[in-house]
């Protein structure tokens, strides 16, 4: 398995189509009733994907996806009465021209500029899709 196929397992299946981290979450949960800690909350950290990336497996996550699957997650993690904080992995890419998988998880990109989003949600200056999604989840 290589770098890339890690991030799949964030996903119910390898086709990225849903976010796993929150499905995850759910067996988790249960390992914490089972065990008396039932009263604590689950923080969903560090969420996200690198974009763009074309998986081993064929799929791609581009910056859309990357957005959808974002939203996706969201709208599942607030379902949960036990759900704490939900963090996205990072603000900003590590280096947006980089070749590692790691350099591009930001929900902006790393190059000079301001990011924003125009009225109709759409990204502008360095932003990326994810960060308008997130921007207009926590609004």
């Amino acid at each position: 398995m290589d770098q890339a196929d890690n991030w799949t397992l964030m996903f119910r299946d390898a086709t990225i189509d849903s976010p796993g981290g929150p499905i995850l979450a759910k067996s988790l949960r249960r390992q914490m009733v089972e065990h008396g800690d039932g009263g604590l909350p689950i923080w969903q950290t560090e969420f996200g994907a690198p974009s763009p990336i074309t998986l081993t497996s064929g799929a791609v996550i581009d910056e859309a996806k990357h957005a959808a699957l974002l939203t996706e997650a969201m709208d599942l993690w607030k379902t949960y009465p036990w759900a704490g904080v939900f963090i996205a992995f990072t603000y900003k890419d590590f280096n947006s021209s980089g070749a590692a998988h790691g350099d591009h998880m930001g929900l902006i990109r790393s190059t000079a500029g301001t990011p924003g989003c125009d009225a109709s949600n759409r990204p502008t200056g360095t932003a990326k899709k994810a960060y308008c999604a997130f921007r207009a989840y926590v609004r």
